[in-house]
């Protein structure tokens, strides 16, 4: 049997939240939301990225993010899965997860729950060896994938199943979490059929409700496609409250969501998004496209996108005008981040709307505030 991804991987530990936390730091996220994500990270065991390479997959009406632009680009939906998963994996071999990626559609016939590594699975785990490594091998599976076939979302993950009670059967005995991102453009089909179906649907939602229930698991359904009967139909399945389960859509749909539910005030950069693709337990994530944050919240998270260091603490307790001078304060020093919904890059929190979250009367702030210092809250 393959050597399983995280045998003999202890990770609920200090040390590890610490070396988490210290990665995800090196790669710019702020302190004090680093040190938030490896408490809850730190929990986890293993990451398995289920990749949707059907037919339609192939339809341009993807998108990405230039990161050296700094622009979204037209691509494939295809093309769109390929880029996040080549992120995911680095950012987890960064922080020292261990993942798996997964093909929906395998390029040769096998059995079933046999994975191939290499042709239809691709393993970063820094236990096996050099992680750059791995990541080439990942990429270039990737390439060699074109769109093709139809989605049986219902196999795959029975074998994914499968595989966690059996190759990664330490992980239930460390208490350590596992996270399945299902990253699809379509409805399920049924076995031996291009078509999707009722029946495919309600054998995927079974099958996840087994997966859930029977282990310690975490499940995220990243969507490559604005379709709006796909799009409904996992947001039913979201609704359903005993399984724990999240669906997220691109970046600029999830900003656009966060901002609509009242939560503009901060800027859903791409490392927000790239955390909550990869399952995150951070209730205030979780909310984000759901609720608007009632002030405490706000205030709570808006603390841990400024903290710099293990030093400081940025904002001062309650809900007054001390909170929005201390924002003001420390947005002065910390870098920009790309905002997708103006295209651009701007503050990590937009101050305006963070008062009115907070409810802080502004013109109460003005007249208190130094004349000299006035225009820098309106």
């Amino acid at each position: 049997m393959q050597q399983p991804a995280g045998a003999g991987l202890m990770r609920a530990t200090e040390q590890d939240g610490r070396r988490i936390q210290d990665g995800l730091v090196s790669m710019g996220v702020p302190f004090g939301l680093a040190r938030l994500v490896a408490e809850e990270d730190r929990q986890i065991g293993l990451r398995i990225f289920l990749l949707d390479n059907s037919g339609s997959t192939a339809t341009v009406d993807g998108k990405y993010l230039d990161t050296e632009r700094m622009q979204m680009v037209p691509c494939s939906r295809w093309e769109e899965i390929r880029r996040m998963a080549l992120q995911h994996a680095a950012m987890n071999a960064h922080v020292g997860t261990p993942c798996e990626f997964v093909l929906l559609n395998p390029p040769a016939r096998r059995a079933f729950a046999e994975f191939q590594d290499g042709v239809d699975l691709a393993i970063v785990d820094a236990k096996r060896g050099p992680v750059q490594e791995q990541l080439a091998a990942l990429e270039q599976m990737l390439q060699r994938t074109r769109p093709n076939g139809a989605t049986p979302l219902n196999e795959r993950l029975r074998e994914i199943h499968h595989r966690l009670q059996f190759a990664h059967s330490d992980l239930v005995p460390l208490g350590l979490r596992s996270v399945v991102v299902v990253a699809t453009d379509g409805l399920p089909s049924s076995s031996g059929s291009n078509l999707p179906s009722d029946e495919a649907k309600k054998e995927v939602v079974q099958t996840l409700r087994r997966l859930t229930s029977e282990l310690p698991v975490f499940v995220v359904i990243r969507l490559a496609t604005d379709d709006d009967s796909t799009t409904a139909y996992y947001n039913e399945i979201d609704a359903e409250e005993e399984l724990p389960l999240e669906v997220i859509d691109d970046i600029i749909g999830e900003a656009q969501e966060a901002a609509e539910n009242g939560n503009g005030w901060l800027t859903y950069s791409p490392m927000v998004h790239m955390i909550r693709e990869g399952g995150t337990f951070i209730r205030l994530f979780d909310a984000l496209d759901e609720r608007q944050l009632v002030p405490l919240e706000a205030r709570e998270l808006a603390s841990y996108m400024l903290q710099r260091d293990g030093k400081e603490q940025p904002l001062p307790s309650g809900l007054g005008a001390d909170v929005c001078y201390a924002v003001e304060n420390c947005l002065q020093h910390l870098p920009q981040v790309y905002d997708p919904i103006i295209g651009g890059m701007a503050p990590v929190l937009k101050k305006r709307k963070f008062r009115l979250a907070l409810n802080v009367n502004v013109m109460a702030m003005v007249c208190a505030w130094p004349a000299r210092h006035q225009h820098k809250l309106l």
